[in-house]
């Protein structure tokens, strides 16, 4: 059997948990539910005239995630109320034994809002001032 190929880890959407605050998001869009990114480079590099770089660290700790809601979701109007409020929060998403977010995050801007022939998605994106992104 040298030809089989052995996987550690089968994905399953359902085991990934976000959680805002307190609440476990659910009733997903149907496309991504959550994605996320550092805003910012760990670090910066400057060259001279003569070629020699120096790096210097970014300690800029923002970080930005899109969570895609149904927009029949339940935790639809739980979000709206967060940005209508300006709540800072904590907002985390782990799978496994992978983890992002932080301690506080707000919604950056409200979801955009359309109506059509099938049920619409809602993105929430959020800012988190202390974002990180690790494995336990």
């Amino acid at each position: 059997m040298a030809n089989e190929v052995v996987y550690d880890v089968v994905y399953d959407a359902a085991d990934v948990q976000i959680v805002r605050d307190t609440v476990s998001l659910f009733g997903f869009g149907d496309s991504d539910m959550v994605k996320a990114s550092r805003d910012n480079n760990r670090a910066e590099v400057k060259v001279d005239a003569q070629g020699r770089g120096s790096i210097a660290k970014v300690n800029n700790s923002l970080g930005t995630i899109t969570v895609t809601l149904s927009a029949s979701s339940p935790c639809y109007p739980f979000l709206v109320t967060d940005a209508n409020e300006g709540k800072v929060a904590p907002l985390h998403v782990q799978n496994g034994n992978e983890y992002f977010g932080g301690t506080e995050a707000f919604i950056e801007k409200d979801a955009d809002v359309a109506y059509g022939k099938d049920v619409g998605q809602r993105d929430f994106v959020f800012k988190v001032l202390d974002y990180s992104h690790k494995f336990n």
